[in-house]
């Protein structure tokens, strides 16, 4: 309760500031004055920054930042920089007190809490998308240095980085492509999850060539990968709504109206699988789906 009446005089008149500059962006005569005028939304907005200082929970409070400086942005960009950077200070230490943080609802339910770091620096790139390069470029050289120190590779934090990086990267897609990009490139050097078919069919409903040559570059990172993370890219080429094999984590893909299945994208991942198993000299172990693909008997095909 604490936490909702704090945020609601924010969203409020930060709603009511929005407004009033976009009126006047439209040359629109500013409305008339009220208790959430321009002056007063600065100055609310003003103290639920300084009073998030005061909260307990860590994760409330930079989502109460990141709020505060989505509204501040278009008036006060230097106050919205500074809310954005205490907000990705605090996401760091929250990563490095709790780490992947998982906690317990009821007597069976276990949830895994977003890392804070890349909710920050999803904000941040709604908005300059450079510094949030940066502040992901920094963030994924020093997990590296971190990683090379370990004895062991953590395949389920190299995942879940996975995840997080082409979680930006969709939510950017409509907005700024070569951004979104940017971030889904960087995923390929972690494994591959649904997450990436996700994103190649939402970027391909909007820039079907671009897709499909991220599709090419993907592919190439993958060729040498384990089969149960190369199979995250059979969906793709044949316009299917779900992987070929059986997968350890999968979902069904929303295929955009209109999607054309590429043939050459179709030979590529056929001649890779095939390599794969020449390479080994065993038979690959896929499914019947997967076999029918390779025959060119898509799901797609047989829609049309």
């Amino acid at each position: 309760m604490r936490f909702i009446s704090k945020a609601l005089p924010l969203f409020a008149c930060g709603l009511m500031l929005v407004v009033s500059v976009a009126a006047q962006d439209k040359g629109q005569p500013p409305a008339p004055p009220s208790s959430c005028s321009r002056d007063t939304a600065l100055e609310i907005i003003q103290q639920q920054i300084d009073a998030t200082r005061t909260f307990d929970n860590g994760v409330q409070r930079i989502a109460i930042l990141v709020r505060a400086a989505d509204l501040l942005w278009p008036v006060r960009e230097s106050k919205a920089r500074a809310a954005l950077t205490e907000a990705f200070d605090l996401a760091v230490q929250h990563f490095k007190e709790k780490g992947d943080e998982v906690s317990s609802e009821g007597k069976a339910m276990m949830i895994s809490w977003p890392d804070q770091r890349y909710e920050v620096i999803g904000a941040i790139a709604k908005h300059d998308i450079a510094w949030a390069r940066k502040l992901t470029d920094q963030m994924l050289k020093q997990q590296q240095q971190e990683s090379e120190e370990k004895p062991t590779k953590d395949i389920q934090h190299d995942t879940k980085t996975a995840r997080n990086l082409l979680g930006m990267a969709i939510s950017l897609v409509a907005t700024d492509q070569p951004a979104a990009l940017t971030f889904a490139r960087n995923s390929l050097r972690y494994p591959a999850t649904f997450y990436l078919s996700e994103f190649f069919y939402k970027l391909a409903a909007i820039n079907q060539p671009s897709a499909d040559q991220f599709y090419q570059e993907a592919l190439v990172a993958y060729a040498s990968a384990p089969m149960e993370r190369l199979l995250y890219l059979s969906s793709y080429p044949f316009g299917n709504d779900r992987e070929a094999g059986e997968m350890n984590g999968s979902m069904v893909y929303q295929v955009p109206s209109g999607f054309l299945p590429r043939a050459s994208l179709q030979r590529m991942f056929v001649q890779t699988i095939l390599r794969r198993a020449q390479e080994h000299g065993l038979d690959v172990p896929v499914t019947r789906e997967l076999v029918e693909m390779i025959r060119g008997k898509s799901r797609a095909a047989n829609r049309g």
